[in-house]
């Protein structure tokens, strides 16, 4: 890989890092009517930065979770790592209507 990509990747790695926990706020509490009723607005910025940022998270939480497999497999929760750090993330970015923050 070039120097370049390797600078880049890393940048994106550490943004996604630093962005996840921010928008953990942004998901709190809404209004019963926001959920009812999405905006465009909330489908666009949903489209524009959660999904991505989703996208990014699962990448990172597959890759966390294929480099811990040793420990995990030694403290035997291979499945509860499987969960946290890869079907969470993925199900958050792709198993959800757009525009909704939060779980059913």
């Amino acid at each position: 890989m070039h120097k370049f990509g390797k600078h880049t990747t890393v940048f994106f790695l550490a943004l996604s890092l630093v962005l996840v926990p921010c928008a953990t706020p942004l998901l709190a509490q809404q209004s019963a009517s926001f959920q009812k009723d999405r905006d465009a607005g909330a489908m666009f910025a949903d489209a524009l930065f959660t999904r991505p940022i989703g996208l990014a998270a699962s990448i990172v939480g597959a890759a966390t979770f294929i480099i811990t497999i040793p420990l995990s497999g030694i403290g035997g929760n291979i499945d509860q790592a499987a969960d946290k750090l890869i079907a969470d993330p993925v199900g958050y970015t792709f198993n959800r209507p757009l525009g909704q923050f939060e779980p059913k």
